[in-house]
């Protein structure tokens, strides 16, 4: 099965009905990107999609397929995007945030955190919690 609809990056996705695994045709048919997802979704309009890889469980790959990071499990996906950012998981189970790019802008420092709203977040660090800003900072929630 192939997705053939407006893509972004050249990427559309297909299904492998042998091997039940999702990858990336280009327009003109190729395989850019193996069939090796348990789930695959779109590519944004900046670069990003997310994955289910039998790896590292949600993750953000970018257009060559390499896994940009580890996403933070919501819903039984990976995090949403919003106010253009998702959660990521680091080392230790940590938790930062990355934007719609690819970028993480928000290393992987938090013992828990929420999702982005009207530009804040609330985390916890060290069993403290904060309310940050996009950038990290905290600030006066």
């Amino acid at each position: 099965m192939e997705t053939w609809a407006a893509g972004h990056h050249d990427r559309y996705l297909f299904h492998d009905e042998t091997t039940e695994l999702s990858g990336y045709k280009n327009k003109a048919g190729e395989i850019v990107i193996a069939a090796r997802f348990r789930e695959a979704y779109p590519f944004g309009p900046r670069g990003l999609a997310s994955v289910n890889d039998q790896k590292v469980s949600f993750g953000y790959i970018d257009p060559s397929g390499k896994m940009i990071a580890r996403a933070h499990p919501m819903d039984n996906g990976p995090d949403f995007f919003q106010d253009k950012l998702a959660r990521i998981i680091g080392k230790g189970g940590k938790v930062g945030y990355i934007d719609d790019s690819g970028k993480i802008v928000i290393p992987a420092k938090f013992d828990s955190a929420m999702p982005f709203c009207d530009g804040k977040a609330v985390v916890k660090l060290r069993g403290k919690q904060l309310t940050i800003d996009k950038t990290g900072a905290t600030v006066v929630p």
